[in-house]
């Protein structure tokens, strides 16, 4: 603090100092009575510097607290960052924020992974499905999450139903699983497992054998519904269906191919 030559109105210039730089406002401070009183903006303590929040750091938080920490971040890198390190979770977010929220955070980042930069259309398109099929599958019971990828690279996102599923990617747009489907293509590990993503929606077939059902096409095969049954065939043509009717059983290892039960009998893939 350095003095001035007039005693009459003497005054100081006062440094706030944070490890030896010079830093802070300067303001004057005035004698009055043998106390010194301070203007011109006052004195101000220098804060603590604030560590960065790694993306770790907030995906782990709870959801609420999750949100606000990403709305509030202006590391335009950190959505970036935060989908590298944890996908899942940061979509999960994403979703959970009103449009216009996650339309500002997506905006404002830069470096964004390819998927990520389809989020939007996504859920336009899977909330328009919620609407029309409602009456089908039920109710939401989840946000919107990441699906895949699928062995043929594909990635998309989901939202699933009380009673089904719809999938989404930029190939195929939403496509709705009904119930049976859905639990057959779950099990088959969904959209990362071998029938990869929905190319269609389910359609109603009949077998040379006269038996009714429903089949939909994947990028690795078809799945056939009959009745309570269903299965999937590695077959996206729909030619062992219509020469052998509907499977009646899933395929089976067989040495260098596949081996799998049909109404019409047993056929054999490489």
């Amino acid at each position: 603090m350095g003095r001035s030559s007039d005693d009459d109105d003497q005054t100081y210039r006062v440094h706030n100092v944070v490890r030896g730089d010079v830093s802070g406002p300067v303001v004057q401070a005035g004698r009055i009575e043998g106390g010194l009183t301070l203007h011109g903006g006052g004195l101000q303590p220098s804060p603590r510097p604030r560590r960065l929040v790694e993306p770790h750091e907030v995906l782990d938080l709870p959801d609420a607290e999750a949100r606000r920490a990403l709305l509030d971040n202006r590391d335009r890198t950190f959505l970036a960052r935060a989908a590298d390190h944890d996908p899942d979770r940061t979509v999960e977010l994403l979703a959970s924020l009103g449009d216009d929220q996650r339309d500002s955070v997506l905006r404002r980042t830069r470096d964004l992974p390819g998927w990520l930069t389809e989020l939007t259309a996504a859920l336009v398109d899977l909330e328009a499905a919620a609407r029309t099929w409602r009456g089908f599958l039920g109710a939401p019971v989840d946000l919107a999450h990441r699906e895949g990828p699928s062995p043929h690279g594909t990635t998309g996102y989901g939202l699933r139903f009380e009673r089904g599923a719809a999938l989404w990617c930029s190939d195929s747009g939403p496509r709705v699983l009904m119930e049976g489907v859905h639990a057959l293509h779950r099990a088959q590990g969904g959209a990362t497992g071998w029938l990869g993503f929905p190319l269609a929606d389910e359609l109603s077939v009949t077998s040379p054998q006269g038996t009714d059902g429903c089949a939909q096409r994947f990028q690795g095969g078809t799945a056939y519904q009959a009745g309570d049954r269903a299965f999937a065939v590695r077959d996206t043509t729909g030619v062992l269906f219509e020469r052998h009717g509907f499977p009646l059983g899933s395929p089976l290892r067989d040495g260098s191919g596949w081996v799998q039960e049909f109404e019409g009998g047993q056929v054999r893939q490489q």
